[in-house]
């Protein structure tokens, strides 16, 4: 169990990692979402011209496009961070279960060993 419990460790910070991730695309996600109501409202409320037309537009598309990438990224990261979260979860359970089992035999085989007197 104690080599298991190091490569445990970096796959929680991983998770950990992951779920930041996604919470900041998701907070990326919504500062476009409001720019692009925000560029929506003033377009209501001004009379256009050709050349504001066309600067709205331009102003519109950038925030599209951008948002458009992080989206793309939030949906990788999103399902990497589910996948992480259950591998997690079902990880934790089973090196509790490993350890109590463990334990259990090396009690009553009196076993007093461990990996570091073997040489690994």
């Amino acid at each position: 169990m104690k080599l298991a419990q190091p490569l445990n460790a970096r796959h929680r910070e991983l998770t950990r990692e992951a779920k930041v991730t996604r919470d900041r695309l998701s907070r990326m996600l919504s500062d476009f979402d409001r720019a692009i109501s925000n560029i929506y409202h003033e377009l209501e409320r001004v009379d256009l011209s050709p050349d504001s037309g066309y600067y709205a537009a331009l102003l519109l598309q950038d925030v599209l496009r951008k948002r458009r990438v992080v989206k793309d990224e939030l949906a990788g990261i999103n399902h990497l961070a589910l996948v992480l979260e259950s591998a997690q979860s079902d990880l934790d359970q089973h090196i509790k279960r490993n350890k109590k089992r463990s334990r259990r035999w090396h009690r009553e085989l009196n076993i007093r060993l461990e990996i570091e007197d073997i040489g690994l």
